[in-house]
């Protein structure tokens, strides 16, 4: 699970134990500085670092699920700069649901 926002991690962490999910079910992957960066206005930073974070780790995951919206635009671009796992977004979960 990519996240950019520490409180995100404790919440879904503490969701999926509420459903009975393994521990290692999610592994927290922490993208350090891009929360800060789209804060202050650097939305171009904030997409490179979560971008370089998604190449550079991916041999150590199945998939990426995007914990947050402010991420979940980048998935349409992964794959455009290698990234050569599934990307899954909560966004796209959301809407799901809500269409239903």
């Amino acid at each position: 699970m990519v996240y950019t926002n520490p409180p995100v991690w404790r919440q879904i962490a503490e969701y999926m134990k509420e459903l009975g999910a393994k521990e290692d079910f999610l592994v927290p992957c922490y993208v350090p500085g891009a929360f800060t960066s789209m804060l202050g206005g650097d939305t171009k930073k904030h997409d490179q670092l979560v971008i370089d974070f998604l190449r550079a780790n991916q041999d150590n995951v199945d998939c990426y699920y995007l914990a947050q919206v402010s991420i979940c635009a980048i998935k349409e671009r992964a794959n455009m700069w290698n990234v050569n796992i599934p990307v899954v977004s909560m966004a796209e979960m959301g809407i799901m649901q809500l269409s239903q």
